[in-house]
């Protein structure tokens, strides 16, 4: 878990950012956790496994149960760091979501009301 870098998850995060599509976002984050490289991934808690692999299809969840893990196991203050990093970006995926949801709730709302006529 050394490997980790602290830049490489706000690269991510950067990028959920620039997502402009529920879709692409959901195929960053997909991209992210197969980043993960393997011996890592085993390194971490199972039920933190399983939300990294479920990710992209629950954001908030897979946060939660990352968040979960950092504050109840005692742990070394690497994989502490690692757990962090992960729970702060699948944060930053999720509240991308949120944004891009409420774009698109907005113009739906805006292309149902009529136009006023003039006359």
């Amino acid at each position: 878990m050394a490997e980790f870098a602290v830049h490489k998850f706000e690269a991510w995060r950067e990028s959920f950012q620039r997502a402009t599509t529920a879709e692409s976002l959901v195929g960053l984050v997909d991209k992210f956790v197969r980043s993960i490289p393997a011996d890592d991934m085993a390194r971490l808690p199972e039920e933190c496994r399983e939300a990294l692999r479920d990710a992209a299809m629950d954001l908030s969840g897979g946060a939660v149960t990352l968040l979960q893990a950092e504050l109840r196991a005692p742990t070394s203050p690497t994989r502490l760091a690692v757990l962090q990093e992960l729970s702060h970006t699948l944060i930053a995926a999720s509240n991308r979501l949120r944004q891009i949801e409420m774009v698109n709730s907005r113009a739906a709302g805006e292309a149902s009301i009529p136009k006023r006529t003039r006359g």
